[in-house]
């Protein structure tokens, strides 16, 4: 077979491996680059890896713009770039560290096995953990010893599993036999990952990363990157005018302040611009160790539903969730007034100015109840009474509806739990059911009396206890998503096995391990983050 034909049977077989596996947006993305590397083999034309990349990046977003919010997509041109940028200079780096204790050749030598078990994976992580971090909230401490480990058997897993999908397609039986081999080298990677993801602090649980954190990484990795790139030359022209600038600016004492002053304003203006509303309806679900709901309308109104059994908890992510210098909450709803809710509740309503609070109409004599009667005086906020009925405009679009209690209380108003004031939050078509800490025989009176239940997202009562979020509540709410509040390495304040059970089929976010949980929607849709 000659040259010419030899190229476009090997780009006929990328097309169809491709197919083959999937076409998923890495493999794409590869198939992409390698034709672009045999047609410019065929072509006589040397080709440079950043362009070709560029071109794949190009070519599958004009085909699928939404490529770009596909996670294989990302890591795969993520770690691409990273093995563009920094293989080679960490070669050059480890070869010049080692060349220090051995011979010119040994260090190549050595250079040469690391580079694709360690060097090269390194690169790839250095463009790559970012986004790693942001969607998984995991920071992996055992991924250089796993991918050493199991670097060696990816070779068999190729070799064998091709052979033995190409035998299959001719005659069975070879097939199945040349994939037991391939199933030794599969067997022994997937067992390495497993075991070394079991070790002692195999990885750090991270909570939420923040998507300006991952910008500012990689805003910060490509200045470093660019000026590595640049001679001794350039680097040294470069620091001399920077210095001339900075002498400018700072030269005098007034200059200084003008200065000082202008980067003190720019910080607060980019901090004030990341709090201003952007829309849509943010629905936080903190991780307090209680039942705390914060919401955010559209329009920047702010609403607090719940408290938690630790003030300083409560206050601080509260304070995370609003400007610094804002201490204004639009609505407070006291869902119950157990000690559990008004230990934090109590000092929000002495250190913020509340304009209306929702109280449940439930008798208490608690000492913490009698704080909370004279905080709410001395406050000066309007009280209205949680009672099934009562409807408030939050904002444009944005309704809050009591669902619970009634007017006929359970207990006689005694039974906080069962009095506890269950709230329906709704944005154009999207829906948020806030139960409270509500049990079983208020959820079998809200479906008896055929309640507006139908929800996307549900916040199951009591923590997940195994009498609350029963089946016909479920099936009457029908959620697309279940919250759980729960607070780690308190068992009454964890979820039921019973209860979990339930759920299973459901999407599931839990505050005791996936952190402060915010479900965002525009009216017409919603996503967890």
């Amino acid at each position: 077979m000659g040259r010419r034909h030899a190229t476009w049977v090997a780009i006929g077989g990328v097309v169809v491996y491709t197919l083959f596996v999937g076409a998923s947006a890495a493999v794409v993305r590869a198939a992409i680059m390698g034709v672009l590397y045999l047609l410019g083999r065929h072509i006589g034309r040397e080709t440079f890896a950043p362009v070709s990349l560029s071109t794949a990046a190009v070519v599958m977003t004009a085909i699928n713009p939404y490529v770009l919010w596909d996670i294989g997509f990302q890591l795969s041109f993520g770690a691409t770039v990273g093995l563009l940028l920094y293989a080679a200079p960490l070669e050059r780096w480890a070869e010049h560290l080692l060349g220090r204790c051995l011979s010119p050749k040994d260090a190549r030598r050595v250079v040469g096995w690391l580079s694709d078990a360690l060097l090269v994976t390194l690169a790839a992580q250095l463009t790559t953990t970012p986004i790693l971090l942001y969607y998984f909230r995991r920071l992996s401490l055992v991924t250089l010893l796993t991918n050493l480990l199991i670097l060696p058997a990816q070779p068999g897993v190729m070799i064998w599993g091709g052979l033995a999908t190409v035998a299959g397609l001719v005659w069975l039986p070879l097939g199945r036999v040349l994939g037991w081999v391939a199933w030794l080298f599969l067997t022994y990677t997937i067992e390495t990952v497993r075991i070394t993801a079991r070790a002692p602090f195999a990885w750090v649980d991270l909570g939420r990363v923040e998507g300006w954190t991952v910008w500012a990484y990689y805003v910060l990795l490509g200045s470093l990157t660019w000026w590595g790139y640049q001679s001794p030359q350039r680097r040294g022209a470069l620091l001399t005018r920077a210095r001339a600038v900075w002498n400018g600016l700072t030269g005098r004492l007034g200059d200084r302040i003008a200065f000082s002053a202008s980067v003190l304003l720019l910080l607060l203006g980019v901090i004030a611009w990341r709090t201003l509303p952007d829309g849509r309806l943010h629905v936080a679900f903190l991780d307090t160790g209680g039942d705390t709901v914060f919401v955010r309308t559209p329009s920047g109104r702010q609403v607090l539903i719940g408290g938690g059994p630790s003030a300083s908890r409560l206050l601080d992510r509260l304070g995370r969730r609003m400007p610094f210098w804002d201490h204004d909450l639009d609505l407070v709803v006291l869902t119950h007034p157990d000690d559990d809710v008004l230990a934090g509740l109590i000092p929000v309503l002495e250190r913020y100015e509340v304009e209306r609070v929702i109280v449940p109409r439930v008798e208490c004599h608690t000492h913490l109840c009698a704080c909370w009667e004279e905080v709410l005086e001395d406050s000066g906020a309007q009280v209205l009474p949680g009672q099934a009925g009562l409807r408030i405009w939050l904002d444009e679009g944005v309704l809050l509806t009591v669902l619970h209690p009634g007017p006929d209380l359970f207990g006689r108003g005694s039974n906080f739990n069962d009095n506890s004031v269950v709230v329906r939050l709704d944005h154009g078509s999207v829906c948020f059911l806030l139960t409270g800490d509500a049990g079983p025989a208020v959820e079998g009176r809200l479906v008896a009396e055929g309640a507006w239940l139908r929800c996307d997202v549900l916040k199951a009562a009591r923590y997940g206890d195994g009498s609350a979020t029963t089946e016909p509540f479920l099936a009457a709410v029908d959620p697309r998503v279940v919250v759980i509040p729960a607070q780690e390495g308190v068992p009454f304040r964890q979820p039921d096995r019973e209860m979990l059970d339930r759920l299973e089929g459901r999407r599931v976010v839990r505050t005791d391990k996936d952190g402060p949980v915010e479900v965002v929607s525009d009216g017409a849709g919603w996503e967890v983050k």
